[in-house]
């Protein structure tokens, strides 16, 4: 009976989460941060949306933006920025270098 109750309560607890994403623009958190601004924008483009539109998708639940380095094949540091999307079937990540705001590599993963 605990197993049945406790499987009913994730169940509730996930339909209400899912109908509880966030409205609005993503991206605001970023407005003072140029360099996670200029990820975003090349994202966006990447992904062939406007920054605006690929912020307030309500199918994109949130955008997360921070510094990273990948070491290159000649053993040199580059930092870029990782910049996530995160959406109810899956997450991606892009990779953008600093230096000349290009997406060096992107995956996507499923989140079930």
């Amino acid at each position: 009976m605990r197993i049945i109750l406790s499987l009913a309560l994730v169940l509730a607890s996930s339909a209400a989460f899912a109908q509880n994403v966030p409205a609005g623009n993503k991206c605001e958190k970023y407005f003072g941060i140029p360099r996670y601004m200029q990820a975003i924008q090349v994202v966006a483009k990447n992904a062939k949306w406007s920054v605006d539109e690929m912020c307030t998708l309500e199918r994109i639940w949130d955008i997360q933006a921070e510094d990273t380095q990948v070491v290159n094949k000649k053993g040199e540091v580059e930092p870029h920025v990782r910049v996530y999307l995160h959406r109810n079937e899956d997450s991606c990540h892009f990779m953008v270098r600093n230096a000349d705001l290009v997406v060096t590599s992107k995956k996507c993963y499923s989140t079930y």
